[in-house]
């Protein structure tokens, strides 16, 4: 028997298939759950943590000697000591909030490329590789939602471990400044640790990205996100040191990164760290690199798309 069907009461469709607004938002839930399933990626944190806790500790102890007492976790009591008050502002010179904080990040820069690879490698070239990208763009999802749900994925990771560790130290400095001064004074500090932490986690994700889009397997993008760091690292500093001219630095992403925060703190010397040319030169760089990684990723995942 032959299907009939009624147009009288039937219609044939002829509107278009549009992705919803917020289509990365389960994408990215569902790549942070995923990820979440093994715990032993997250002993990439433990720097980060011990860390942490050193760098509240001397913005606690500074505060507590400014004010004459001498730290509860040493021994000390809650009476005022001249002798430690003489100390208290000697610490109070040589210890700041924002260099604490810029030296506990240029310290944890590593770390963040080792998590950035872990989380982000296999993001792009594993769908690719196992044919899930095929099921994602018939859903209809939208490139764009597509690259912000695994830029949401990779970013949670990184960024937990710049924004944390900053938000830790400035909480541990407004409660233990006498008469909430460093939230009066230096409040700013605060804005741009959440600036810093949101460009360190951009560029770094971004990278990734546009690395594990070139890459066939996982193990391929990360051993080929790491090693760009350390090699644009490596050759930036040898040749700067070579041609004496500290400009060159400015082709480690990394190091663009450190010269760009000290910038937003306001910071122009870092003991440990050379800090020798012009801020804007990282910025431009950083902003090329993120329009080439962009320019890449764009043009990978259209292809993928096409393809679905």
């Amino acid at each position: 028997m032959k299907a009939t069907t009624h147009t009288e009461v039937y219609r044939r469709y002829t509107g278009t298939l549009r992705p919803p607004r917020w289509s990365f938002l389960p994408l990215a839930a569902n790549g942070i759950r995923v990820a979440l399933k093994s715990r032993w990626p997250l002993l990439l944190y433990a720097p980060a943590t011990i860390a942490t806790v050193i760098f509240a500790f001397v913005v606690y102890a500074k505060f507590s000697l400014e004010q004459g007492v001498t730290p509860s976790a040493l021994g000390g009591g809650d009476a005022p000591n001249p002798g430690v008050a003489m100390v208290g502002s000697m610490a109070s010179r040589m210890i700041e909030v924002r260099d604490t904080i810029l030296g506990a990040t240029f310290a944890l820069g590593f770390f963040s490329v080792l998590l950035v690879a872990w989380y982000g490698a296999g993001l792009v070239c594993e769908d690719r590789r196992l044919g899930a990208h095929l099921l994602y763009f018939s859903r209809p999802l939208s490139l764009a939602n597509y690259v912000i749900g695994k830029l949401f994925v990779v970013g949670a990771f990184v960024l937990a471990s710049v924004l944390v560790p900053g938000l830790v130290i400035c909480t541990v400095a407004v409660f233990s400044s006498p008469d909430w001064s460093f939230l009066r004074e230096q409040g700013q500090v605060i804005v741009h640790v959440l600036l810093y932490s949101l460009v360190h986690t951009f560029v770094l994700s971004s990278l990734v990205l546009a690395i594990s889009t070139i890459s066939s397997r996982r193990i391929f993008a990360l051993i080929g996100t790491v090693g760009f760091f350390l090699f644009t690292q490596v050759v930036g500093m040898m040749i700067a040191f070579l041609q004496k001219d500290g400009r060159w630095m400015t082709l480690g992403p990394l190091a663009n990164l450190r010269r760009v925060a000290a910038d937003l703190f306001g910071v122009e010397r870092i003991p440990g760290f050379r800090l020798n040319w012009p801020a804007e030169l990282s910025w431009w760089a950083l902003a090329a690199t993120l329009v080439a990684c962009w320019v890449l990723i764009v043009v990978r995942v259209r292809r993928m798309e096409s393809l679905a």
